[in-house]
């Protein structure tokens, strides 16, 4: 959830913060210098250990913007204890830190019911990013994040959407027959403490992006393990080290591959956690995902200097045409000078299994003419937006439409199954 769409009077601070006397900074898609730039990526490269800076250069406004757009602001918090640091800096990283505090805790509530309702359900699940992120990746620091991610099989897909709103949770996309056009990978739930629950059946939202690749849900699950999530915390099953750089990788690509935060959660798994490149490459190549996760962790290598062999992301991306645009758009549109969404994410998000697949969809996307408005999400287009945040979809479709979307997910599910 973006913080210009408060839920809660934490995040509501943090956005009266950043429009205050700030709109220009919110206008600008570089930021001016190479100097801040890489004061950016150095600050989100060292967290959680802040070594000092020299903040003569930096522009406070433009730093602040890009941090928001990247979501990387909770990185900033070990910077308001050092001398010299600018006091718009520490007034903002104490509403960042009062925001991170406020919204963590309610979720810890909601997926407390999460957790109920899946262990009464006695399914396999597992949850992704975010919590377990926090608890594996970064093992313990602090690290933001908006909402809660599934992943359940799709069959009990019904069975947890009516687990939770049973326990007080207001069913989010209510649009069934958008739902089902789409085939959608994900629903929404609104937990009763205002935690967004997106319930994946599948890691990739529309049939239509999904169908290129072949990812086995069932087994992501079946290798997940428990997970407590710090001392007293639930404990809830996190996907195999692997298969967790392999979502993450897929997921930053397919969302535009632009942002800090999705390139520092990889960055940390890489170093913290046993994965095996074998299986990486393996599995990579079974899903038909190869590209997509080698540009992104060739990526996160050069900015962040993670501990992932060149040779990998070669042996991965193994068009030399998308390898080369890949490394052009690093060099002349590197993430970190930008404050908003860079064309970059064009040929990131249309990254397929193949060089001509990936050139066929980028030239669908480039002469694309569908403008959505505002209020809807272009990816989950079916989900409505308002000032305060998510909302229940205006339209409400029928029961027969209702029990249609479960059925073709139920079935979808047994055959990939």
């Amino acid at each position: 959830m973006s913080v210009f769409h408060p839920q809660h009077p934490a995040e509501g601070l943090v956005a009266i913060f950043m429009h205050k006397d700030r709109t220009t900074s919110r206008d600008l898609r570089w930021l001016s210098s190479a100097a801040q730039a890489e004061f950016l990526r150095a600050t989100v490269a060292d967290y959680p250990v802040y070594r000092g800076a020299d903040w003569s250069q930096v522009n406070v406004d433009a730093l602040i913007s890009a941090s928001e757009h990247h979501r990387v602001s909770a990185f900033l918090v070990p910077t308001i204890n050092y001398p010299g640091t600018p006091e718009p800096i520490r007034a903002f990283t104490r509403l960042v830190e009062l925001r991170r505090r406020f919204t963590q805790a309610r979720m810890a509530v909601d997926l407390n019911q999460i957790v109920e309702v899946a262990d009464r359900l006695n399914r396999p699940w597992v949850l992704l990013k975010g919590p377990t992120l926090v608890a594996t990746a970064y093992q313990g620091a602090a690290r933001e994040y908006g909402d809660l991610d599934v992943l359940v099989d799709g069959r009990d897909l019904r069975s947890m959407v009516d687990g939770l709103c049973q326990l007080g949770g207001t069913l989010l996309d209510r649009n069934f027959e958008m739902l089902t056009r789409a085939t959608s990978g994900e629903i929404g739930v609104m937990m009763p403490m205002g935690s967004m629950v997106d319930l994946h059946w599948h890691p990739i939202h529309t049939e239509r992006v999904r169908r290129h690749f072949r990812i086995p849900v069932a087994q992501l699950i079946e290798r997940g393990s428990r997970l407590a999530l710090g001392e007293g915390g639930p404990v809830v099953r996190a996907l195999e080290a692997s298969d967790a750089l392999l979502y993450l990788s897929l997921h930053a690509c397919l969302s535009g591959g632009e942002r800090l935060l999705w390139l520092k959660d990889i960055d940390m798994l890489s170093r913290r956690l046993q994965w095996n490149e074998r299986d990486l490459v393996s599995r990579a190549m079974q899903w038909g995902i190869g590209p997509a996760a080698g540009l992104i962790l060739r990526r996160a290598q050069r900015i962040f200097g993670s501990p992932i062999d060149p040779a990998l992301t070669t042996l991965l991306v193994h068009s030399l045409p998308m390898r080369g645009v890949g490394s052009v758009l690093d060099r002349w549109a590197p993430p970190n000078r930008q404050t908003r969404n860079g064309q970059d994410r064009v040929f990131f998000r249309a990254t397929r299994g193949s060089a001509r697949a990936t050139s066929w969809e980028l030239v669908k996307q480039l002469a694309s003419s569908t403008v959505l408005p505002n209020r809807y999400d272009r990816v989950r287009p079916w989900r409505e937006y308002t000032v305060r945040g998510v909302v229940p979809n205006a339209v409400e479709t029928s029961a027969a439409s209702k029990a249609q979307f479960f059925a073709i997910v139920a079935a979808a599910a047994a055959r990939e199954g």
